[in-house]
């Protein structure tokens, strides 16, 4: 048989064939040991050569998608819904499967995971919002449940490191305005968008006179503020997993301002529930306001603003100034700092009335 033999084995009633192939394509040994392209297998199955799973394209036609990991164990799809609910069947106790996502070209598309999947970081990751993104996760079934795995950023799961991503600010002085615009680009993953926000519209205190702070019209969550008597007052406002790229930050107003400006400073590395874990607000005048936050877990950045009456102020110990519109400036801490009690400091060369914000953020792992 050109150098192929095959022995039938009589058990029972059946023929069992016991396969060897001269060149070492297939062979069982006596132990039941399948080898695939070797002669001596050291496994149930041992294969020398690569193994292919074909690949399933799936189709979404609404939004909702069954995926039946019996028809292979690499799927692939692609979201075209804003929020795509899934549900998983087929799945074979100790199976390995893969998922790839793709965004659509419009991208910013999320799903809802069967109920169950269950996470070894303990939470689902955030997938790519970029158009025509793609995401790989892996699952592996233990016979209840699939234990995902984001096999694109595998790190994840570990301690992750916040790093300062990009900045970017205007101001608008003169003209009674009610609206101001700016570009600010995002890049990165596990991204944090930060906006500071002031207006003076010389009411005693400061009106609370914001609408609406948008990124690529979508609305930020405000934090906290701080006013000082002679009428300004400094807002602050924070966006989870903006969409990356150079989009359009736009603040809006319900009266005129005799000033309005904004500095934005954006994050990667940021945990992507729960933020800011904490914040506070100071006021005062002197040559130096410093900004006190709660860091309640280790290796966090303070990140913050600061608004004064006279001039742009400097950075003092432990502030790196990112951005400077007028007379506010847009810092944070440089770097991860330890839990307990941070602060932001800026320093002016003569007494000033000031106000301040300041926030925490977690990195990815806590």
């Amino acid at each position: 048989m050109n150098g192929k033999k095959l022995a039938l084995v009589v058990v029972g009633l059946l023929l069992v064939p016991a396969i060897s192939f001269g060149a070492g394509l297939f062979y069982v040994d006596d132990s039941g040991n399948v080898g695939f392209g070797n002669t001596n297998p050291a496994a149930r199955v041992d294969v020398s050569g690569s193994i292919y799973s074909r690949l399933v394209s799936l189709t979404a036609t609404s939004s909702s998608m069954a995926v039946d990991w019996s028809a292979g164990n690499v799927q692939a799809l692609t979201l075209n819904a804003s929020s795509m609910t899934l549900s998983f069947s087929g799945g074979q106790s100790g199976g390995v499967y893969k998922l790839m996502l793709s965004q659509d070209a419009t991208g910013g598309r999320t799903v809802v995971w069967p109920g169950s999947v269950t996470w070894s970081s303990g939470s689902a990751p955030v997938l790519t919002s970029t158009a025509n993104g793609v995401d790989v996760i892996d699952f592996i079934y233990n016979g209840s449940s699939y234990i995902g795995i984001d096999a694109t950023n595998p790190g994840s799961s570990a301690t992750s490191t916040i790093a300062f991503d990009s900045s970017g600010g205007t101001v608008t002085t003169t003209g009674l305005p009610t609206s101001i615009s700016w570009s600010h680009t995002v890049s990165g993953s596990n991204r944090a968008l930060v906006v500071f926000v002031y207006n003076a519209d010389g009411s005693g205190g400061g009106s609370d006179n914001i609408s609406s702070v948008t990124y690529n019209g979508t609305a930020m969550t405000r934090v906290n503020d701080a006013y000082t008597d002679n009428g300004q007052r400094i807002f602050g406002y924070i966006l989870l997993n903006p969409v990356t790229g150079t989009h359009t930050i736009s603040v809006t107003t319900s009266s005129s301002q005799n000033q309005l400006g904004g500095v934005s400073l954006s994050y990667t590395g940021v945990r992507q529930t729960s933020e800011p874990e904490a914040y506070s607000s100071h006021d005062g005048t002197n040559r130096q306001l410093m900004v006190f936050t709660n860091v309640p877990t280790a290796n966090s950045w303070v990140v913050g603003a600061t608004r004064n009456s006279l001039a742009a102020p400097s950075a003092a110990q432990g502030t790196t100034i990112r951005n400077t519109v007028n007379t506010m400036a847009g810092a944070d801490s440089g770097g991860a700092v330890p839990d307990g009690a941070r602060f932001l400091q800026w320093n002016l060369i003569s007494a000033a009335v000031w106000d301040g914000v300041a926030m925490s953020l977690a990195p990815l792992s806590n």
